[in-house]
């Protein structure tokens, strides 16, 4: 009965069925269902691992936009145009590196 509602293949439940010893039906059943469960929480560590990228980037993002105002109301410079020069040399240098 318990392997019919398993989320398991045919030829696992096939297996179950064609056991007749109930101690063999028990540890079928039981590996069925161990299986199941280091599958979900296989899903669950990476759902947690996806929720925990997106929660930090969305902290730096919304410190990023703080600095930002920050610097807005004391009249400072943004440093993005020292940043993008930066960046220009980087692409500068790298383009004059021979490739292997």
């Amino acid at each position: 009965m318990v392997a019919s509602s398993l989320n398991a293949t045919a030829e696992e439940k096939q297996r179950v069925l064609e056991s007749l010893s109930v101690s063999d039906r028990l540890k079928e059943v039981t590996r069925i269902v161990n299986k199941q469960i280091e599958i979900l929480e296989l899903g669950k560590k990476i759902q947690d691992q996806v929720k925990e990228d997106m929660d930090k980037k969305q902290r730096e993002y919304y410190l990023r936009e703080q600095l930002k105002a920050i610097k807005t109301e004391l009249g400072e410079k943004e440093e993005s145009g020292a940043e993008v020069e930066e960046y220009r040399t980087k692409v500068r240098d790298a383009e004059l590196r021979p490739r292997h």
